[in-house]
């Protein structure tokens, strides 16, 4: 990951208040994980690539279930054309009685 950061070593506290990696953590992580990882940022012991391999995981955790749907869908692909047909009459009937009080405006019917 290019995500970029201080060049601190793994002996020194890190600064998690303007860090990059902190800032995205916050997307995916809620209170009580955020705490730990300031405590895992104040401890020396740790760099930023375990930082980033901890974001890592909170991303690959949040997308998941949108993983597993992809997939499922990818096997089905009647279920896919089934779907978008449905959309597409939904589409359809919403147009023509749109397309109807149109032409009636502009005086084709």
């Amino acid at each position: 990951m290019g995500i970029v950061t201080d060049s601190r070593e793994l002996d020194e506290p890190k600064e998690w208040g303007n860090c990059n990696i902190y800032t995205l953590c916050k997307l995916f992580m809620n209170e009580n994980e955020l705490k730990d990882l300031q405590k895992r940022y104040a401890t020396p012991g740790e760099g930023y690539g375990h930082f980033k391999m901890t974001l890592l995981e909170k991303i690959n955790e949040y997308f998941a279930p949108y993983e597993e749907k992809r997939a499922y869908y990818l096997n089905n692909k009647k279920e896919v054309r089934d779907i978008l047909a449905l959309g597409a009459d939904k589409a359809r009937k919403i147009a023509a009685a749109k397309m109807e009080i149109i032409r009636d405006a502009v005086g084709l019917i």
